[in-house]
């Protein structure tokens, strides 16, 4: 506080201080590209309605409807403002990638990750990295198990062994899998508005068979992790392996036969 009043950021008598408005770029802060995209995740996770920002100052925290969940939070990672006046008259009038206001879910996101932390479990179970490889509107979230003994080798990562060195990403030409999941964002962006549904809803059930098995899966490791390290983490790797490979299969069948959707 002393130093912004120093350099003339902030002046006591005009009411409390505000980190943001006496740090941060005067014409950053009220950009929509940053406001739009604030206002945008915070409107899918508050109770309360959030005012727009060209209306009063955005909140800086909300209170949730509910506790949130891992699908809470890949909701707002996939955000472009759908169902608000943000949002283009249609994708077949102006797909979501090429407005030009920035979305949370942008051209420039080549990867995005939610991390599922549970106290109530060692953290090579409780620890889960929910990864999507691009854009992920059009790429599903994977379960990552930080206690796996092995991680899915079509990702190309190859760090040295421990519980996360082995995530570290080594390889400049990344993984079999970023390599399909890029290419299949590509293609649905050539035509998304005829092919996101499809893509879409093959990942919703993706992930809803995960977060489905997730509870059940966890009791097992569970029960291993008590009599059998070594099984246990085997279990975990073979389990992130498996989802990672057949999302890649089906990535493949939507990029093998253009315009037709995996069955």
């Amino acid at each position: 506080v002393d130093y912004a009043v120093k350099r003339g950021w902030y002046n006591p008598s005009e009411g409390p201080f505000d980190l943001e408005k006496a740090y941060a770029d005067r014409k950053t802060r009220v950009s929509p590209g940053n406001t739009h995209r604030q206002w945008g995740g915070l409107r899918l996770l508050s109770a309360d309605p959030v005012p727009l920002p060209e209306e009063q100052p955005l909140p800086f925290a909300v209170k949730p409807v509910e506790p949130l969940r891992v699908s809470h939070i890949t909701a707002a990672l996939r955000d472009h403002y759908e169902n608000t006046g943000y949002e283009p008259d249609g994708y077949d009038v102006k797909p979501p990638h090429k407005r030009h206001t920035a979305t949370i879910c942008s051209p420039a996101t080549n990867s995005s990750s939610v991390f599922q932390l549970r106290p109530d479990m060692p953290a090579a179970v409780g620890a889960v990295w929910w990864l999507a490889l691009w854009q992920p509107c059009s790429t599903p979230y994977l379960p990552l198990y930080a206690g796996a003994d092995d991680v899915p080798d079509r990702l190309g990562f190859g760090g040295d062994a421990g519980l996360f060195c082995k995530f570290c990403v080594t390889s400049p030409e990344f993984g079999e899998a970023y390599r399909i999941f890029s290419d299949l964002s590509a293609w649905v962006d050539e035509d998304y508005d005829a092919r996101i549904p499809a893509v879409r809803e093959r990942w919703r059930d993706t992930e809803r068979k995960a977060f489905a098995l997730q509870n059940r899966f966890e009791r097992t490791v569970l029960d291993l992790w008590k009599s059998d390290l070594s099984l246990a983490a085997d279990l975990m790797g073979r389990y992130c392996t498996g989802v990672v490979a057949r999302a890649s299969l089906d990535a493949r069948r939507f990029l093998a036969v253009p315009g037709e959707s995996s069955e």
